[in-house]
């Protein structure tokens, strides 16, 4: 829900449009967003604190709904971790990937569980922006169809499977 992170003016600004205009909320909060050739394939983007001036920083080479989630995702750490990046620092996210059910892996390498937890709560807002949960149950009942949702939300289908999986209980293979 938009009103659950963002502050109540730019939540209401956004409040039941689809495709939440990501950019235009990361704007309103003060971010600057830049696509860069400059990442590795493995690295989806990037949080810099350049003397108390937040940037988000995007792969150029992910497709659209990637970059969408990326930007939501480094919003999350924006509104939650901000204070954990230093001045001049970036925080860079790499794909996340499960390998086993109890772990979250970047670069074959196991989080530790303070990343785990920052990791997962900047997930769950941007799937809360992107994903605004009663419109995400109302065109889910409407629909049953995860492609059509994905390109309702502008997210991509495992994103709208995800989230189905969470708000509905409901396991799309």
């Amino acid at each position: 829900m938009l009103d659950k992170h963002l502050p109540q003016d730019i939540a209401e600004r956004y409040t039941g449009i689809t495709p939440v205009p990501i950019v235009d909320i990361a704007r309103d909060l003060g971010l600057r967003i830049y696509e860069t050739h400059d990442f590795k394939k493995h690295e989806s983007g990037s949080l810099r604190n350049e003397d108390g001036n937040y940037v988000i920083f995007v792969n150029a080479e992910h497709r659209s709904t990637k970059k969408r989630f990326t930007i939501g995702h480094e919003i999350g750490h924006y509104l939650k971790h901000k204070d954990k990046i230093g001045p001049n620092t970036e925080h860079v996210d790499t794909v996340q990937r499960v390998l086993d059910k109890n772990a979250l892996y970047r670069n074959e390498r196991p989080m530790n569980d303070t990343e785990e937890q920052m990791e997962i709560e900047a997930n769950a807002v941007a799937a809360d922006i992107l994903m605004p949960e009663d419109l995400f149950v109302k065109a889910f009942h409407e629909t049953n169809d995860i492609e059509m949702l994905a390109e309702q939300f502008w997210v991509s289908p495992a994103a709208a499977a995800f989230r189905a999986k969470i708000l509905l209980g409901i396991t799309i293979v």
